[in-house]
């Protein structure tokens, strides 16, 4: 089983601008060690006998590429928690 570290659960907090009180830590570590830890596993399943879907060609029906109004600006950042020069304010990510 895959082990995470107390620094890697803080690096993904970060990452996914969360914050964590400490224990919230253990019972996502046991999460996320589980996932990890099926998803490794899947490797073990015998799939030779499974034909490939690489070249498999899906139709995908597609709408018609037409111009239309755009959203007003003040309409789109009405909702937004935080604006800057006239557009969206985003956080800044350490890493």
């Amino acid at each position: 089983m895959a082990t995470i570290d107390d620094a890697e659960i803080g690096r993904l907090a970060r990452l996914a601008n969360i914050a964590l009180a400490d224990e919230e830590v253990a019972p996502l570590r046991a999460d996320l060690e589980r996932i990890v830890g099926y998803v490794t596993s899947l490797s073990e399943v015998d799939t030779t006998e499974v034909a490939s879907l690489a070249a498999a060609r899906v139709a995908t029906p597609l709408a018609e590429d037409a111009p239309r109004p755009s959203l007003p600006r003040e309409a789109a950042l009405a909702a937004a928690p935080a604006t800057t020069e006239g557009g969206f304010a985003v956080p800044h990510c350490g890493e």
